[in-house]
């Protein structure tokens, strides 16, 4: 699973330009300018450098716990299945499978949607471009980019109606259910309760990676909320990461009377116009993200 998902990390870094020596994520350009600049130095040195290498360390723990786990620690479970597997197993490949391919269609989405977006701001227009991006499809799926879209500088069709980062979210569900698949298939003994970091370890890549994401996407939100005019309502209506919280917005946006003028600005596609002012919750997306 592992593998499979950096397959799919790497080569959306790729696309994106983000392993040249030229290019920067837009975000360290942002927070170089606001910090001294050896307040920056060093927070190059301990996060980015020091900090991000050890959670390529830590990624690996559940793998380290489920190999060091005796296979008599291992459950018993009613299937018997080879190579000493259990079903939460093939119940976890397979929720590790969906989560991938909803983070690799949301990823894909908003790729689409900002290299039309940059392609028509380009000068002049690369028409080319634009043309191969204005529409997003997959399978059934079909996602037509409009002057409405384009106006109001960010995403907010297709997944992203659903949660205003899909992909960060689908990031953090697959370490969980990384650091499940040893805590599911093995029973502490012994042994594993002497090593405290074998019996712990599944549970420091998800919080680990939760934490990452929280800082950043508050970063990325404050930095989009000063950018687009229209980014607060969309944070009004759409939760960050829970499809839940986008339940719950939209049915306190219906009690306050708040739905309609918010789902206008946030998803309409009529001629672009000044809409009324509304109410804004506290919240924190990219440009690309």
């Amino acid at each position: 699973m592992q593998v499979i998902w950096s397959i799919r990390l790497t080569h959306h870094t790729w696309r994106r330009g983000l392993y040249s020596f030229n290019e920067e994520d837009y975000r360290y350009t942002v927070w170089r300018k606001l910090v001294p600049a050896w307040f920056f130095e060093l927070f190059s040195f301990f996060f980015i450098s020091v900090g991000q290498s050890m959670l390529l360390v830590i990624m690996a723990l559940p793998v380290h716990n489920a190999l060091v786990t005796p296979r008599n620690e291992h459950k018993e479970t009613l299937f018997q299945l080879p190579f000493g597997l259990h079903l939460s197993d093939l119940i976890l490949v397979s929720l590790s499978l969906l989560d991938i391919y909803i983070q690799w269609n949301a990823d894909n989405q908003q790729y689409a949607y900002q290299t039309y977006k940059h392609a028509l701001k380009a000068s002049p227009p690369d028409t080319r471009t634009a043309e191969k991006y204005k529409i997003w499809r997959h399978a059934s799926s079909r996602l037509e980019w409009t002057a409405r879209d384009i106006k109001r500088g960010f995403l907010t069709r297709g997944l992203f109606s659903w949660s205003r980062h899909p992909n960060f979210a689908c990031e953090q569900v697959m370490w969980l259910l990384q650091g499940l698949f040893p805590l599911l298939s093995g029973q502490p003994s012994a042994l594993t309760k002497s090593r405290w970091m074998v019996l712990m370890n599944p549970m420091f890549t998800p919080l680990a990676m939760s934490l990452l994401f929280v800082a950043s996407t508050w970063f990325t939100e404050r930095l989009s909320a000063e950018k687009y005019p229209e980014y607060r309502d969309y944070q009004t209506l759409v939760g960050e990461f829970a499809v839940q919280s986008t339940l719950w917005k939209g049915l306190w946006a219906r009690l306050t009377g708040l739905r309609p003028r918010l789902a206008e600005v946030v998803w309409g596609q009529g001629e672009i116009k000044a809409v009324p002012p509304v109410l804004h919750g506290v919240g924190k997306q990219s440009d690309a993200e």
